[in-house]
């Protein structure tokens, strides 16, 4: 279902609740929050008033403090208010629990780690006094599509009188890659985090990357030995019942190249998910392999034999030659058979030489999977609570989904074969007995001949395409996300932006957009 694109403004000094029933309306809900607190409606709400206006006379505590300038330096300042450091990473290294900002756009290009309890203080002029006509005059800038989150807190923390900032947009995904999320601030490990006159923009999310290739093509044929593993079950399990055979072809529709596969599916993507790592964007599931083609239908397992049974004949032991006269043997009888009465020489009866199926061909590779959009977040709590008061957070579009990759083709089939003619045999045997003359024994000549094999298989079927990669989701656009467990208290005076949800490709899920987001 396509989310639709919106763009809340949250106002709670003057602000409309939709109630659970989706259609009662509360006007001014700092009012009745400040008579009834009890109230479920109530619950995350701040009703404190408005923060009291700018003190010009405000000064920075200097004994808890570390000061950051932009015409401070590194290597020569102390961090003191007379010879401020340059950058935000080097006052966060003075172990100090303050870190006093003149305004300045101070260009972030790795992750601001707040490890332990720390107040940003933005808003001061280079001399360090209250900028009441530019209180979010510093801006932490990131420098690229890496940086994401802009400030990581991982302690109880407070973010004062500045801007965090994201890159305007992020770059698509590479081949095969998700689209990268921008967030402005991430909070884990903390009991309260405090945001008060901040600004907290986060750019449009990149895009799901494109797929870079179908899927892999299949090469050749399966591998089967065409007797026991062709299409017929019946036949295989009775090789040399013919009926079997014929009753297998009859079967209809058989085409000789083999039946065909059913085409692989494809899968959707599904939304994206927060954890307390970060943001992992709605992927789509790479495309199912093809099935293999089937095997073909069984060859002939009938040969057509002739057999020629033993001769018996009596000869002269000494010449071999025919008893048939005195000169050839040393005594003449009359008997001209020996054999009748004997049993032919041992010969094993040849194997029938079946025809074989073809083998059917290898499925293609499944299609690539379609890539998720990136998430645009401004801020996000996975666990203790967040208080927002007085401050603004513009978020931009999610990242648009990818479509999935074409399945890899299937391989070609192999043919069937003809069965091999058996090669004709012969065995031959001289026997001591039956022959009556002197000098004479009985000779034994057996001859086998198979005139042909089996009729060929039929080929197998072609291999299955491979399915299509799925979609990938479109990326969020939220304002406030918290996990379960945190807690994001919203005041009065806060504002929340959120931009268009990233659309998914075709067949996926659209991104979210809302301006609070409880998961």
């Amino acid at each position: 279902m396509k989310s639709v694109q919106r763009m809340v403004a949250l106002s709670f000094s003057f602000l409309a609740v939709i109630v659970a029933c989706g259609t009662d309306k509360k006007v001014n809900l700092a009012s009745f929050c400040q008579e009834k607190p009890d109230d479920p409606e109530c619950k995350g709400r701040s009703t404190a008033p408005p923060v009291a206006s700018c003190d010009p006379s405000t000064q920075p505590d200097a004994a808890i403090g570390v000061f950051v300038a932009p015409g401070g330096s590194d290597l020569s300042g102390d961090g003191s208010r007379e010879r401020p450091y340059a950058t935000v990473e080097k006052a966060l290294d003075s172990g100090k629990s303050n870190v006093y900002l003149a305004a300045s756009t101070y260009s972030v290009s790795k992750t601001l780690e707040l490890s332990r309890s720390i107040t940003l203080d933005g808003g001061w002029t280079p001399s360090f006094q209250r900028a009441c006509g530019n209180p979010q005059g510093t801006v932490l800038q990131a420098t690229s599509a890496t940086v994401s989150p802009v400030v990581r807190v991982k302690s109880d923390s407070s973010l004062v009188n500045l801007t965090v900032r994201t890159v305007e947009q992020a770059p698509a995904g590479a081949d095969n890659q998700a689209g990268a999320s921008l967030i402005g601030i991430w909070a884990s490990g903390v009991a309260r985090l405090r945001l008060e006159q901040v600004t907290v923009v986060s750019g449009k999310a990149g895009d799901g990357g494109p797929v870079s290739a179908a899927g892999a093509e299949a090469s050749g044929a399966v591998a089967c030995n065409g007797v026991s593993d062709c299409l017929c079950e019946e036949v295989n399990a009775n090789p040399f019942d013919a009926s079997l055979y014929e009753a297998c072809v009859a079967q209809g529709p058989r085409p000789q190249e083999g039946p065909s596969a059913p085409r692989a599916g494809s899968a959707s993507g599904t939304y994206g998910t927060f954890t307390a790592e970060g943001y992992q964007p709605g992927d789509g599931a790479e495309g199912t392999a093809g099935q293999a083609g089937q095997n073909g239908i069984n060859g002939s397992p009938y040969a057509v034999l002739e057999r020629v049974r033993a001769s018996y004949r009596c000869v002269c032991a000494a010449t071999g030659k025919l008893c048939i006269s005195p000169e050839f043997c040393d005594q003449y009888k009359d008997s001209s058979s020996c054999g009748g009465a004997m049993s032919p020489p041992n010969a094993s009866e040849p194997t029938l030489a079946n025809g074989r199926c073809g083998c059917g061909g290898q499925g293609g590779g499944g299609g690539r999977a379609g890539r998720g959009g990136g998430a645009s977040v401004g801020v996000v709590v996975t666990e203790g609570s967040v208080q927002v008061q007085q401050t603004k957070i513009v978020v931009g579009a999610g990242g648009k989904g990818s479509a999935g990759g074409e399945g890899g083709l299937g391989g070609s089939p192999s043919e069937g074969q003809e069965g091999q003619a058996c090669v004709a045999s012969q065995s031959t045997g001289q026997s001591a007995t039956s022959c009556t003359w002197d000098g004479a024994v009985c000779a034994t000549t057996t001859t086998t001949t198979t005139k042909g094999g089996g009729r060929k298989g039929s080929a197998g079927a072609q291999g299955v395409a491979g399915g299509q990669g799925g979609p990938g989701a479109g990326g969020p656009s939220f304002g406030v996300v918290t996990l379960a467990g945190a807690q994001a208290v919203v005041g009065e005076g806060t504002e929340i932006q959120p931009g268009p949800a990233g659309t998914g490709a075709p067949g996926a899920l659209d991104g979210e957009a809302a301006a609070q987001k409880a998961l």
